[in-house]
């Protein structure tokens, strides 16, 4: 079985620096919400949030409750993987603290958002195995690289 963490998919999110922000979230959160729709009906998969004690965003559905990394069971799962808002930023930390207690842990790569001001490739952990999420396939792992160029 699969457990799938959505990482702070939050109602409001405060920026300054990127007033698009909000609007991109709602927009990602709609998306994934229909990915997360078909996922229970094609795949075992249960789907957590955390939410890192903010409010949920109305875009998305509550699917398997509300759940602290801390204090999922991961006993009975195959495999974690996360996805959500923001790469290399929450999703990253969370990947860190979910590692020490289950062995297959990963982010699927087209569920998740990156941060407008995140750098790619400067905070890439090497080691994260990564996946991309297709409802024939389910969840595929892929081999991902980061460069250290920019094209701008």
């Amino acid at each position: 079985m699969i457990c799938l963490i959505i990482v702070d998919a939050w109602k409001e999110v405060e920026d300054t620096q990127f007033p698009m922000l909000q609007r991109q979230m709602d927009t990602f959160l709609a998306y994934l919400n229909i990915e997360c729709q078909s996922m229970k009906l094609y795949h075992k998969i249960d789907i957590f949030h955390d939410l890192t004690g903010r409010e949920k965003s109305n875009y998305i559905e509550m699917f398997d409750g509300i759940q602290s990394v801390d204090k999922i069971d991961y006993t009975k799962y195959d495999v974690v993987l996360l996805c959500g808002a923001h790469l290399n930023v929450c999703i990253h930390s969370k990947y860190l603290k979910i590692i020490s207690k289950h062995t297959k842990v990963g982010v699927v790569m087209n569920l998740s958002l990156s941060f407008p001001k995140s750098d790619l490739v400067n905070t890439h952990i090497p080691k994260i195995p990564y996946f991309y999420y297709t409802q024939l396939s389910g969840f595929t792992q892929i081999q991902y690289y980061f460069y250290d160029k920019y094209i701008r």
